[in-house]
This record gives C-alpha cells, structure tokens and sequence, in this order.
C-alpha cells in the first residue's frame, strides 16, 4: 500500500470477516494459500479484516483445549511415559487426564492463548472490533429460526454485519471453512434478504467457503492474485454501484492542464458537480480523495448538473494538491498514478 494513501470511507470499506475456524488455521498454518490470502488483503487500502468478540472466546475455548492437550503430550513424553489414548479423548473435555493436573498448567495455557491472539493482530492486522452489543439477538434468532444455520453461526453473520450499535458494513465477505454453513444460506438467502437483511437494515453478506475463496481453492493450495483480484473487483463495484462513476485513462490533448484526471464513465452514470471524488486503484493499494469539489468536463465544456451517461464518455475534472504542505514531490507521485489507466473512481460517500 501507497505510504500516502489515505483511509477509506466505510461505504467503501470492504469487511473480510475470519470465522473462528478460520482464525484457528492462520494460527496453525494448516494452509498456507489461505494464509497467503489473508496477507495479501491485510497490505490492501480498502479492506479490513475483522472476526468478532463471539469468535474470539470460541477461539479461546479451542486453544484452550488445544494447548492443555499439548501439555499432557509434552508431560508424558518428557517422563518417557506412553499416553493412554482412550483416556484423553475421553476425559479431555474436562480437564482430567490422568498425567497432568490441569491447575498446575494453567497459567501457561493462558500464556499461550494470549500468544496466539497477539499472534493474529501483529501477523495479519486483524482487528477484534466487532463486540458484543444488545442489536445482535433479535437477527441472530430470525437467522437461525428461518434456515438450518446453528445459532452459532447465526451469531457470526449478525456480529460480522452489525459490528457495534449504530455501526454497519457497508460491503461484508465471511469467509468459513463451513461448507454447510454457506450452503445452507444459499439455501434461503432471498427469505433472509426480505425478512431480516432489509428489515434490520442489514448489507447482505457473501459467504465465501475457503474451497471457492474468490476463484481459488485454497485447500488444494490455489493462490492466483490475478483471479482474486478480478473476483473481489468485481464484487466490491457491484456492492458501491450508486457511487461508482468509472475508470481512470491517460489524459490526452494539446496543452491540456498537468493536473488533469481523465476518466470513462460507466453507462448510466448521472454527472453531479461539485462534488468529491474518491479514486482507488486498480490493485487497491491506494485510496485518495480530492481536497476541492471537482468539476467535470467533456469535450472542453462543462457537463451539465444531473446528466445521464446513455454511453461510456470520456469526462475529465482537475486534481488539485490535497493538502498544501504536501512535499512537491508526493504531489507528482500521487499526480502520476492517478494519471494512469484503470484505477476506480467513486463519488465520495459524504457528497452527497
């Protein structure tokens, strides 16, 4: 990501959301085409990664078990001592296996599950901001009595949408290793669309199951940038079609001004002046706002207030320095690369 690049609207924010399981492989490394996905979207302008308050203490429930299983495996090796198999899947649950005591152990469970919470923030940049809060029953319980999804994960998907009161994603992948889970809510998604997404006003999700992330198989080891790109693209403009305007070009024309933005409308797009404009590129590795409202021109005049695009036009605005202590020099690098084809161009969510 761009060093200059600014934060992003939430309106076009994209929330990748990390179910517990999920959370559970990036620690283990299970598979490295899934950790090599949530890498690449950490290092992304426009996306934050987030699981909740609620996968969070699943979380620690499995690490829990996990670490305390390890540390009876560790003891009787240590003792030269074989491990009664029967034993700890049967009493490990509760805490009783015969070779260590589960008190003396403890505070390094805890330890370690601290460690491996930290682990997920500092490696990937996740943020545990989606707490708990009051608004997140009444849709978990339509969610779970409407369809075959746990309650559970009925409170994944509330959680993930609503992440604090009076907060909601705009744009929300929830990526799961869950199979049933995301079929399950292909299964009723226009039933839930009706009945709890508009009705709580709610963004409607897109499940993603880790087998088809963005195109990939990520069990099978698949990681192509090129595909992920094009499938999250493709979605994150589908999800802001009321601000989308176009694409950037290379300006072109005798004399024109050196700060001209040149861009190709999509088909359909309503010209509103004055406003701000919001471009992020194509590879979303910046995010950058005009300081000035900007006006569009096409064919060296101006267009006119509310114009409709019945066609792709080429319209151009100037860019003007974002801020006037910006080093020169910043200014000429932002400058060229909005001057460059394909970036996207938004109307920012505030203008209007």
């Amino acid at each position: 990501m761009k060093e200059w690049s600014q934060p992003c609207h939430n309106k076009l924010t994209a929330s990748i959301f990390l179910d517990t399981n999920i959370l559970s492989y990036l620690l283990d490394q299970s598979y490295p085409a899934l950790t090599s996905l949530v890498t690449f979207f950490s290092q992304k302008c426009c996306v934050k990664l987030v699981p909740s308050d609620f996968c969070q203490l699943e979380l620690v429930g499995i690490r829990k078990r996990e670490h305390y299983l390890r540390a009876v495996i560790e003891k009787a090796n240590a003792n030269n001592v074989l491990v009664n198999c029967s034993s700890l899947l049967k009493y490990h649950n509760q805490y009783n296996c015969v070779e260590i005591d589960f008190q003396q152990v403890l505070p390094t469970i805890r330890q370690k599950v601290d460690e491996d919470l930290n682990k997920i923030v500092s490696n990937y940049g996740v943020k545990f901001d989606n707490i708990f809060h009051e608004y997140l029953f009444a849709p978990a319980r339509d969610i779970c009595l409407l369809s075959k999804i746990s309650k559970e994960d009925s409170f994944v998907i509330a959680s993930a949408l609503n992440p604090q009161p009076n907060l909601y994603e705009h744009i929300c992948f929830i990526i799961t290793h869950d199979g049933d889970f995301v079929k399950w809510h292909k299964e009723v998604e226009d039933i839930l669309k009706t009945t709890v997404y508009d009705y709580y006003n709610l963004s409607y999700p897109i499940l993603i199951d880790q087998r088809q992330a963005f195109g990939c198989n990520l069990d099978k080891g698949e990681f192509d940038t090129g595909r992920i790109l094009k499938n999250f693209y493709k979605e994150y403009i589908s999800k802001n079609s009321e601000y989308y305007i176009g694409t950037t070009l290379v300006p072109t024309g005798d004399n024109m001004p050196h700060n001209m933005i040149a861009l190709k409308t999509k088909v359909g797009v309503t010209i509103r002046q004055q406003q701000y404009i919001t471009i992020i590129s194509k590879d979303f590795d910046f995010c950058i706002t005009t300081s000035n409202r900007v006006t569009f021109y096409h064919r060296n005049s101006q267009v006119e207030e509310n114009s409709i695009m019945e066609k792709a036009n080429i319209v151009t605005c100037l860019f003007e320095n974002i801020n006037e202590e910006l080093p020169g020099e910043t200014y000429k690098e932002i400058l060229s690369e909005l001057q460059k084809k394909d970036h996207i161009v938004f109307y920012h969510p505030d203008s209007w």
